[in-house]
C-alpha cells in the first residue's frame, strides 16, 4: 500500500488524536495507520541518510514507538505531520551517533586487526559535520520546508509530496524551488572553506 493509497484513513492530526482518546480500538486503528502511511517513505529516508538495511525496521518501529508515547506532547506547534518527521530525524540521528561509536571502538581496539583501515575518517570529516548542522539550523528555522526537502530527498515524486504538505503539484515544485533557495545560506559557509 502506498502513500497515495491512504485516502480514506485518518490524517496525522487524527491519528494523534486517536492515540490520546485512551479508547483501545481507535489506538489500534491509530497505530496501523501511522505504521501504513510512513512506513515507505521513513525507510527510504533512513536508506538514503546511511541507514543499513536491516536496521531500517527497527528504526521505523522506535520512530512509531516514540510517536506513540509522545502524542500527548504534540502541542500544534507546526503540523502533525512535521513533528512526526522530526521525531524520525532524531531517531536516525541516535542510530548515526551509535554506529559511529560502535565504529570508532572496533577501529581503536588493539586486539582488533582492521584498527588501521581508516574508517573512523567517515565519521571525522568536518564537512559532514558542517553540512549536518546546517540542515539541523534550517530544520528548526523553517520546519515546514525542511520537512518537504526530506520528503524530497526519499524520492518521493512531486505529486505525493504534494498530497503530503496538501498544495497542489505546481505549487509544491515551486514551494520545493523555494526551500532549496532558502536552505542555501545556511549550507554556503561549509563550501567556503573548501575554495582556494
Amino acid at each position: 500500500m502506498t502513500h497515495s493509497q491512504n485516502k480514506d484513513q485518518p490524517t496525522d492530526e487524527q491519528i494523534l488524536n486517536l492515540i490520546r482518546s485512551g479508547n483501545h480500538t481507535e489506538q489500534r486503528l491509530a497505530l496501523t495507520s501511522l505504521y501504513w502511511r510512513w512506513s515507505s517513505p521513513m525507510k527510504q529516508f533512513f536508506l538514503s541518510r546511511g541507514c543499513l538495511s536491516k536496521d531500517c525496521e527497527d528504526l521505523l518501529q522506535e520512530v512509531v514507538v516514540r510517536i506513540w508515547r509522545g502524542a500527548t506532547t504534540f502541542n500544534g506547534t507546526g503540523t502533525a505531520t512535521s513533528w512526526m518527521w522530526s521525531i524520525a530525524r532524531n531517531c536516525l540521528h541516535d542510530y548515526q551517533r551509535k554506529s559511529a561509536r560502535h565504529i570508532s571502538e572496533e577501529s581503536f581496539d588493539l586486539d582488533n586487526d582492521q584498527h588501521n583501515s581508516g574508517v573512523t575518517e567517515n565519521y571525522d570529516n568536518e564537512l559532514d559535520d558542517c553540512i549536518a548542522s546546517g540542515i539541523h539550523r534550517f530544520a528548526a528555522s523553517y520546519p515546514e520546508r525542511s520537512h518537504a526537502l526530506e520528503l524530497w530527498s526519499t524520492g518521493l515524486e512531486i505529486n505525493a509530496i504534494a498530497e503530503v504538505i496538501g498544495r497542489s503539484y505546481g505549487a509544491t515544485r515551486q514551494f520545493l524551488l523555494e526551500c532549496r533557495k532558502k536552505m542555501r545560506p545556511y549550507l554556503e559557509p561549509c563550501f567556503e572553506s573548501l575554495t582556494p
